[in-house]
C-alpha cells in the first residue's frame, strides 16, 4: 500500500484508527486528518514503521486525549518535518513517543504549552539522531514524568532548551539529555524545590559536557540527582549549595560515575568533603569551599511563582545589592523586577535609607513572597546594626500594600528615629503575624500607622516600651480587622497622640487592655477605639486630671459596648469628652455621675450623641458652664427619658446647644433656672424631641443672640410654650423655636415688638397647631398673622403685662427665685418666682 484510503470522520472513539498502519513500509502519502477533538488512543502507533513515509498530514485538533498521539509515527524514518501542533492544553501521555526512532527529522514542531499533564513527552524524540536545534519549552508548571527521555538519544544536538520551571515533578527531566553525545553546554537549573528522581539521569551519557549547570537547591529530594552525570567523560567542574548529602534517600547515588578524573568541585564550606566516591566527589577533583556568611541578609522566598521589585518614590540615592547565594552580589537598579520560582530566594544588602514621606522606596512584589532576615541589612549592609539613630523615615512604606508579602522580616533596632517604620507594613493584607519590636525608648511617630489595614493580622506584636514620644503608635493597628488580641499597653505617662487612633477599625477586637495611665496628655487616647465593634468592655481610666481631647473620640462606634467605664476626672480640659461614645449604639449604661464642677469648652460635646440604647444620663455636678461644653451631649438618644438636672446659673455661649437633639423619648425637659443668658445657649436644645409634652420654666428676661433658637422645634406633643417674660427681642432670639410643634396651642409672650430686623422671631410658629390662644401685651401689633409672627387662625389674648401676686397653689419643695433672679430656698418669705408664676410665700 503506497496511499491510504480518505477517512472523513470527524468525531473520533477510542482506539478507532490505533495500529491502523502499522509497518506499512510502502506507504508514502498519508490520509487527511479532520478531527478537531480526539478520543483515547485515537492515532496511537497508525503510522508505526512507514518508513517512506516523508510528509506528515496536518493535525488540526486542539483538544486532545489521553495518549491521542503516543508513538503515532514512531520509527518513521523518512519523515523530515513534523506537523504543527497547535493544542495549548494536554492530555496524560498525549505525545508520548510520538517522534520515536524519526531519524531522519530535523525540524520538530512548536510546543506551546505552558502547563503539562503526565508522560506528556515522554520518550518524543527518543532517538532522532538527526535533530540538531531542540523546540523551544515555556513550560513553568511540570507534571510527573513529563519530559522523560525527550531527547534521548539525540546524538546530533547541539543545544538544550532553556527549562524555566523553578518547581520540579516526580521525574520531570529523568533521562532528558541522555546519550546527547554533541550537546556541550547544559541548561540552567533555577528550581529551589525539588521532587524525586527530578533530575536523575538528565545528562547521562553526554560525553562532550564539561560543566555542570549550577545546582542552587539547598534541600535535596529522594533521588532527585541519581546517574544524573553518569558517564559524562569531560566533565570536570560542578557547584552545588546542598549542605548535607542526604545518602539515606540515595539523592546522589552514582551521580558522578565515568565523569573526568581530574576537575573542580564547589560546595558550601559546611559540606562534609571528605568522603570521595561516585556518590560524593569525584576521586582527583579539587575542592572549592565557598564561606557560608553568617549575616543574616534580607531574603526573600516565593511560596507561590511570584517577582520582586524596589520602586522609588521622589529621589533616593541608595547603593544597593542583591544575590541568591549570599556569596555572589550584583548592583540592583531601582525598578527592576526579579522574577522568583516557588522555593527561590533573593538576598538584599544596601546603604538605603528613605527620608521623609516624598522620597522613599517601596517593596512591590507578585505571588506569594515570605520575608526573613535582618531588615537593618537593607541599610547597614554587611555590618548590620541595631541603631536606626538619625535615620528618620529609614523604611517609611517599605512594604506598603504588598499585598504578597506574608512573613515580615526581623526588625532588631533597639534605638530607633522619628518615623522610621510609619506605615512600613501598611495595607499588607496577607501577614498573619507581626515581627518582635524590642525597642524600649521609642521616638515621634515612629511606629504610625505602621501595620495599618493588615487585615489578616491576629495578634500584635509585644510592646515593651514604658517611655512613650508624641504620637509613637498612631494609627499603628488601624484597620486590622482580624486583630484578636491587643498588647499590654504599661506606660502611666501619657505623651501627646501617643495612642491616637492606635486601633480604630479592629472589629474583631473584643477586649481592651488596661489603660494605667493617670497623667495624660493632648489627644492621648483620641480615637484609639474607634470603630471597634466587637469591643464589649471599656478599660478603667483612672486619671483625675485630664487634658485636651484626650478622650476624644475614644469609643466611637463600639456597637458592642454596653457599658462606660467611671470617669472620676474632676478637673477638665477642652473637649476632653468630645464625642467619646458618639455612636455606641448598644451602650445601655453611662457613668453614674460625672463630678467636674467647672466645665470647659466642648468638654461634653457629643459625648453620648448616637447612644440609641442609653435610658439614664449621668449626674451631672456642674454649676459653671463653658463653651459649647454640653453640645450634642445627648444628641439621638432615642430611649434617654429622663434629663439630668442642669443647675448651673452661669451659662457660656452654645452650652446646651442642641443638648438633647432628637431624644423621642424625653417626655420632662430638666428645669433650667439660668436667669442670664449667653449667645447661642440653648440653641436646639430639645430639637426633634417628639415625646417631649412639657417645657421647662424659662426664667430670663434679658435675652441674647439665638439663645433660645431652634430649641423646641419639631417637638409634636408639646402643646403649652413656656411663658416668655422677655420685654425685648435679641437677635434670632426666637427663631425657628417652636417651628414643627404641630399640637402647640398655647404661648404667652412679654416683649412688645416684633423687632423683624434681626430676625427675633423667623419662622418661630411655622407649621403649630391651626387654633390656639396667644397672650400678650397690650401694645404688640397683632395684627400680622403668619410663621414669623401671631400664628394663623389663633386667639389673641391682651394682658396688662402685670402678673397678679397668687398667695396659694406653689410648690414649697421646687426650685424658686427671688425678683432679682436668685434662687432661694424653702424657708425664703416674701414674693417668689416659680415655673413663670408670681407668689406670696408667706412662711
Amino acid at each position: 500500500m503506497t496511499t491510504a484510503p480518505a477517512l472523513p470522520a470527524t468525531t473520533l472513539a477510542d482506539h478507532c484508527y490505533y495500529y491502523m498502519f502499522r509497518q506499512c513500509t510502502e506507504l508514502t502519502i498519508a490520509p487527511a486528518l479532520s478531527a478537531e477533538t480526539l478520543a483515547t488512543n485515537c492515532y496511537r502507533k497508525m503510522f508505526d514503521g512507514c518508513t517512506k513515509l516523508t510528509a506528515a498530514p496536518t493535525l488540526p485538533a486542539t483538544t486532545l486525549a489521553k495518549n491521542c498521539y503516543a508513538e503515532m509515527f514512531e520509527n518513521c524514518t523518512g519523515l523530515t518535518v513534523a506537523p504543527a501542533l497547535p493544542a495549548e492544553t494536554l492530555a496524560p501521555g498525549c505525545y508520548s513517543s510520538m517522534f520515536k526512532g524519526c531519524t531522519g527529522l530535523t525540524t520538530p514542531p512548536e510546543l506551546l504549552a505552558t502547563t503539562l499533564a503526565v508522560t506528556c513527552y515522554s520518550n518524543m524524540f527518543k532517538d532522532c539522531t538527526a535533530l540538531e536545534t531542540p523546540p523551544a519549552l515555556p513550560a513553568t508548571t511540570l507534571a510527573d514524568l513529563c519530559y522523560v527521555a525527550i531527547f534521548s538519544g539525540c546524538t546530533g544536538l547541539t543545544a538544550a532548551p532553556e527549562l524555566p520551571a523553578t518547581q520540579m515533578a516526580v521525574h520531570c527531566y529523568d533521562r532528558m539529555f541522555e546519550g546527547c553525545t554533541k550537546l556541550t553546554t547544559a541548561p540552567e537549573l533555577p528550581a529551589m524545590n525539588l521532587a524525586e528522581g527530578c533530575y536523575g539521569g538528565m545528562f547521562m551519557d553526554c560525553t562532550g559536557l564539561e560543566t555542570a549547570p549550577e545546582l542552587p537547591a539547598t534541600t535535596l529530594a529522594d533521588w532527585c540527582y541519581q546517574a544524573m552525570f553518569a558517564r559524562c567523560e569531560k566533565l570536570n567542574y560542578l557547584k552545588v549549595h546542598f549542605t548535607s548529602w542526604a545518602d539515606d534517600i540515595d539523592a546522589t547515588s552514582g551521580w558522578v560515575s565515568g565523569v573526568s578524573a581530574t576537575g573542580t568541585f564547589v560546595c558550601p564550606a559546611s559540606l562534609d568533603t571528605i568522603t570521595r566516591s561516585t556518590s560524593r566527589i569525584p576521586e582527583g577533583w579539587t575542592i572549592n569551599q565557598t564561606p557560608v556568611s553568617n549575616i543574616d541578609y534580607l531574603c526573600f522566598t516565593a511560596e507561590e511563582a511570584g517577582s520582586v521589585m524596589l520602586n522609588v518614590t521622589g529621589s533616593v540615592t541608595a547603593n544597593i545589592q542583591t544575590s541568591t547565594d549570599r556569596t555572589t552580589w550584583k548592583d540592583y537598579s531601582f525598578g527592576t523586577e526579579i522574577a522568583l520560582g516557588v522555593g527561590e530566594k533573593v538576598y538584599f544588602k544596601g546603604n538605603y535609607q528613605g527620608i521623609g514621606n516624598k522620597n522613599f522606596a517601596s517593596f512591590v512584589m507578585s505571588g506569594k513572597i515570605k520575608a526573613s532576615g535582618n531588615v537593618m541589612t537593607l541599610t547597614d549592609g554587611d555590618s548590620p546594626t541595631t541603631s536606626l539613630a538619625e535615620k528618620d523615615s529609614c523604611f517609611f512604606r517599605l512594604f506598603y500594600n504588598c499585598e504578597a508579602l506574608t512573613t515580615a522580616p526581623e526588625l532588631p533596632a533597639t534605638t530607633l528615629a522619628s518615623r522610621c517604620y510609619a506605615q512600613m507594613f501598611a495595607g499588607c493584607t496577607g501577614l498573619t503575624v507581626a515581627p518582635e519590636l524590642p525597642a524600649t525608648a521609642l521616638e515621634p511617630r515612629c511606629y504610625n500607622g505602621m501595620f495599618m489595614n493588615c487585615t489578616k493580622l491576629t495578634a500584635a506584636p509585644a510592646l515593651p516600651a514604658t517611655d512613650l514620644t508624641n504620637y509613637c503608635y498612631a494609627h499603628m493597628f488601624r484597620g486590622c480587622t482580624g486583630l484578636t488580641t491587643a498588647p499590654v499597653l504599661a506606660a502611666t505617662a501619657m505623651p501627646e497622640g501617643c495612642y491616637f487612633n492606635m486601633f480604630n477599625g479592629c472589629t474583631g477586637l473584643t477586649a481592651a487592655p488596661e489603660l494605667p495611665g493617670t497623667t495624660l496628655a493632648k489627644g492621648c487616647y483620641m480615637e484609639m477605639f474607634k470603630g471597634c465593634t466587637g469591643l464589649t468592655v471599656a478599660p478603667a481610666l483612672p486619671a483625675e486630671t485630664v487634658a485636651e481631647i484626650c478622650y476624644a473620640n475614644m469609643f466611637e462606634g463600639c456597637t458592642s459596648l454596653t457599658k462606660a467605664p467611671a470617669l472620676p476626672a474632676t478637673t477638665l480640659a477642652m473637649g476632653c469628652y468630645n464625642f467619646m461614645f458618639y455612636n455606641c449604639t448598644g451602650l445601655e449604661t453611662a457613668p453614674a455621675l460625672l463630678p467636674a464642677a467647672t466645665l470647659e469648652e466642648q468638654c461634653y460635646e457629643g459625648m453620648f450623641a448616637g447612644c440609641t440604647s442609653l435610658t439614664t444620663a449621668p449626674e451631672l455636678s456642674a454649676t459653671q458652664m463653658a463653651r459649647h461644653c454640653c453640645d450634642r451631649m445627648f444628641e439621638g438618644c432615642t430611649k434617654l427619658t429622663t434629663a439630668p438636672e442642669l443647675p448651673a446659673m452661669n451659662l457660656a455661649e452654645g452650652c446646651y446647644c442642641w443638648m438633647f437633639w432628637n431624644c423621642t423619648s424625653l417626655e420632662t425637659a430638666p428645669e433650667l433656672p439660668a436667669t442670664t443668658l449667653a449667645d447661642y445657649c440653648y440653641e436646639g436644645m430639645f430639637e426633634g424631641c417628639t415625646g417631649l409634652k412639657t417645657a421647662p420654666a424659662l426664667p430670663a428676661t434679658t435675652l441674647t443672640k439665638s439663645c433660645y433658637y431652634k430649641m423646641f422645634r419639631d417637638c409634636t406633643e408639646l402643646e403649652t410654650a413656656p411663658e416668655l417674660p422677655a420685654t425685648t427681642l435679641a437677635e434670632t432670639c426666637y427663631m425657628d423655636m417652636f417651628k414643627g410643634c404641630s399640637k402647640l396651642n398655647y404661648i404667652k409672650v412679654s416683649f412688645t415688638s416684633w423687632t423683624d430686623a434681626t430676625d427675633a422671631t423667623l419662622n418661630w410658629v411655622e407649621g403649630v397647631s391651626a387654633d390656639g390662644t396667644f397672650v400678650c401685651t397690650k401694645g404688640l401689633d397683632t395684627s400680622i398673622r403668619d410663621a414669623s409672627h401671631v400664628p394663623e387662625g389663633w386667639t389673641i389674648d391682651i394682658t396688662t403685662g402685670i402678673n397678679s401676686v397668687m398667695d396659694s397653689h406653689f410648690d414649697p419643695d421646687g426650685v424658686m427665685y427671688n425678683l432679682s433672679g436668685q434662687r432661694v430656698g424653702k424657708n425664703y418669705k416674701g414674693i417668689v418666682i416659680q415655673n413663670g408664676k408670681v407668689y406670696l410665700k408667706r412662711h
